[in-house]
């Protein structure tokens, strides 16, 4: 025998049996307790309910805020200038080289 396979000494008693644990098989064995489910799966599941979450806000960021801007180009000017509509807000903005400056909206007339 090995110096590194030496008996090591059980926990078991003499007896054969673990302490508190009776040797009769006639009494009932307690059923273990029902797991508890909460509101996300457990393991790969939570995983990919979380990743799949992640994915969908990130389409529909994309969505919202990717071709947020149209810009069209101001006709029969001399000056490179472009009208940039938010498609988001509806604000229309006249830029030019310098700087762009948001449109007034006219206030809706009484009749």
């Amino acid at each position: 025998m090995k110096s590194s396979e030496a008996v090591k000494p059980s926990l078991v008693p003499s007896g054969g049996h673990a302490k508190g644990k009776d040797t009769d098989g006639d009494e009932p064995v307690a059923a273990p307790a029902p797991v508890k489910v909460g509101f996300l799966p457990t393991g790969l599941s939570r995983a990919m309910v979380i990743g799949s979450l992640l994915l969908v806000s990130a389409v529909i960021a994309v969505g919202l805020f990717g071709d947020r801007y149209t810009l069209v180009s101001a006709l029969r000017s001399e000056n490179a200038v472009i009208y940039r509509l938010d498609r988001l807000t509806g604000q229309i903005s006249f830029c030019s080289p310098v700087a762009c400056v948001p449109v007034a909206e006219k206030a809706p007339t009484a009749n």
